[in-house]
């Protein structure tokens, strides 16, 4: 599960991946990754620990997007440090996960 990978990499190194692991970490096929995520936030909906409003897919895909943005910002910008980032990461997406927040649009 490549993005499980990188961010136990970027959690523990705080460091930019060899270059020879580089392309080939950005280029794997997500669906597993996607399918697996979906499953969690469907469990977690059902659960009544997150929103049971959010659609499972859509979010999925948000939840892999800002992770993936973290890891290509760790890749492509060298004064950003993941690490630091995590705090930050974790507090967008349990924010936008929290249960009962769900409001209709105006």
């Amino acid at each position: 599960m490549l993005i499980y990978r990188s961010v136990w990499f970027l959690m523990n190194s705080g460091n930019r991946p060899p270059r020879c692991c580089r392309r080939s970490l950005l280029s794997r096929d997500n669906d597993e990754e996607r399918s697996t995520v979906t499953t969690l936030l469907r469990k977690a909906a059902a659960a009544g620990q997150i929103d049971p409003a959010l659609n499972p897919d859509d979010t999925a895909a948000w939840v892999m997007a800002l992770i993936t943005a973290l890891y290509t910002s760790a890749v492509t910008d060298p004064s950003f440090t993941a690490a630091d980032q995590l705090p930050t990461l974790r507090l967008i997406l349990q924010r936008f996960l929290r249960p009962n927040t769900y409001q209709e649009p105006e």
